[in-house]
């Protein structure tokens, strides 16, 4: 099993058309066109096997006289197929979630393959992502707040940037995962609906005394008590925990 994908890869890396056929040949062939197939039983169900597991086999094809039922790896063309994104984009894509080889720029589309289930949910997540540009209007916050964010890791990226580069193109940062670091920043927050005293904002907190992203991660471990969301502008706020802290609050808005 170790060595089918092997075979697949030096078979096929020039053109990318090569098939189980082609990739396996004579086995292949023998085990296809026997008259004595109960006697290579145990043999053809390896080797079946590891055609689906090697190949874009979809549900509905005949491999050795058995119907696949579930599709088990996809390769680039055939997720492109299934999804209609841009071919160069989704082999960008892959490469960068790791699912295909960074050293693949030589090899066809279709000669690297990954499990077809993390391939497809993947894709799904990437669809329901912005880029960093647009995280400031989905969280209600600012574009220096946004970059904070993602560059201390409290927000990420779906696939990976290059190098862990924050550029406001870069990135796919999922609504799904937005949605949950907002209900994580606000554990049963009390909301209010005008200033109260005592209580400034997280700009001014973090201007004179820490980071934004350092403080919201004091909030998200639990660290700081008695935070309040205001409704007209949404802002947190939170009490005193120490003298050299006035008080703390939020300009990062939340809607």
């Amino acid at each position: 099993m170790e060595s089918f994908p092997q075979l697949r890869i030096s078979a096929g890396r020039r053109s990318g058309r090569t098939g189980p056929q082609g990739a396996y040949g004579f086995l292949f062939n023998r085990l296809k066109y026997t008259q004595r197939s109960d006697d290579f039983g145990p043999l053809r169900a390896i080797v079946r096997d590891a055609i689906v597991e090697n190949f874009a086999i979809g549900p509905g094809e005949v491999i050795l006289g058995e119907m696949v039922t579930q599709r088990r790896v996809h390769s680039v063309n055939s997720l492109v197929n299934a999804t209609g994104i841009n071919r160069f984009s989704l082999y960008r894509v892959m490469r960068k979630a790791g699912m295909i080889p960074e050293t693949a720029d030589t090899a066809a589309f279709n000669q690297w393959v990954f499990p077809a289930d993390q391939g497809e949910r993947l894709i799904t997540r990437i669809q329901n992502s912005i880029p960093l540009n647009q995280v400031k209007h989905a969280l209600g916050c600012s574009k220096t707040h946004a970059e904070q964010l993602a560059q201390y890791g409290l927000i990420t990226s779906v696939v990976p940037t290059i190098e862990g580069k924050v550029g406001l193109t870069q990135g796919y940062f999922n609504h799904d995962d937005l949605s949950a670091f907002m209900t994580n920043v606000l554990p049963n927050t009390v909301f209010i609906s005008g200033e109260e005293k005592g209580y400034v904002n997280l700009t001014v907190a973090a201007r004179r005394f820490s980071s934004t992203a350092e403080i919201l991660r004091w909030q998200l471990d639990g660290k700081l008590t008695g935070t309040l969301l205001l409704n007209e502008p949404l802002r947190v706020f939170r009490r005193p925990i120490s003298p050299c802290y006035a008080t703390i609050s939020s300009a990062f808005r939340f809607s």
